[in-house]
């Protein structure tokens, strides 16, 4: 099964000020325009299969020119990441991954940003599904230490409540000792209070509501999650969320009869 989708690219787009310093908007304003045409790509990538492509090769051509900066350098994960998502064969995708990951620890190695915790504990819980024995042990803990802190680095920020979802997902999912089922619950609701439109995360309450063999509750959260009208990240809600809880519904359902 599938440990977590990340969602994300921020709905609300933050102003440039808060990613460039003024002397790389002077030195190269045409990087940061294209830098957040790239993130509205994204964004429609529910509506435009090409959308990330597109994304991809606007960005590369700074990936090389800018090498160092450590705000392309997480951007660039993000993107992969998602690259990686669309690609059935495992060997590429564990290729893209991995690619995803370093860019990620570079950029926080350069610079500790939420951002660069978030995709970099992302990425790795991502590849913990995939790898086994002691590498995916300790990609599990590299995930657990980095989204345990964009959950305490800022709770307004857009990224804390789904850190806080994809930590749920590790408790339910991982393999003992790791595993715990009632830190699952509480990081849930932890983000629910965040985010009530995150629909990951009344996706991965009603999956939690069905390993735990209370399907009415399953059953609630499945149908609530399918109502929200306005979900923060609409194009992962088409594309994943829904998706999913569809069939967490019906399973609760015929569990029910």
């Amino acid at each position: 099964g599938v440990l977590l989708t990340c969602i994300i690219s921020n709905f609300v787009f933050a102003t440039d000020d808060k990613y460039f310093s003024q002397d790389m908007k002077k030195s190269d304003p045409e990087m940061v325009k294209e830098f957040f045409e790239s993130w509205e790509l994204l964004r429609q990538s529910h509506l435009d299969p090409q959308a990330l492509d597109k994304a991809l090769s606007l960005l590369r051509p700074y990936l090389q020119s800018h090498s160092e900066d450590p705000v392309l350098l997480w951007k660039w994960s993000e993107f992969m990441f998602y690259k990686g998502e669309s690609i059935k064969d495992k060997k590429q995708r564990l290729a893209i991954y991995w690619e995803a990951l370093d860019h990620a620890r570079k950029s926080l190695d350069k610079s500790p940003s939420l951002e660069a915790h978030f995709w970099t504990g992302c990425i790795a819980a991502r590849l913990a599904e995939m790898e086994k024995g002691f590498t995916a042990m300790k990609l599990v803990n590299e995930a657990l230490k980095r989204l345990e802190q964009v959950s305490q680095m800022d709770p307004q920020h857009y990224l804390s409540a789904p850190a806080d979802t994809i930590l749920a997902a590790i408790y339910i999912k991982a393999p003992w000792p790791v595993k715990d089922l009632d830190t699952a619950k509480d990081y849930l609701l932890k983000s629910y209070d965040k985010d009530p439109n995150l629909t990951m995360t009344c996706e991965k309450l009603s999956a939690y509501y069905l390993v735990t063999k209370d399907y009415e509750k399953a059953e609630t959260e499945a149908k609530k999650c399918l109502a929200i009208e306005n979900p923060t990240f609409v194009w992962d809600s088409v594309l994943y969320n829904w998706p999913k809880v569809r069939k967490i519904l019906a399973k609760a359902q015929a569990e029910k009869r």
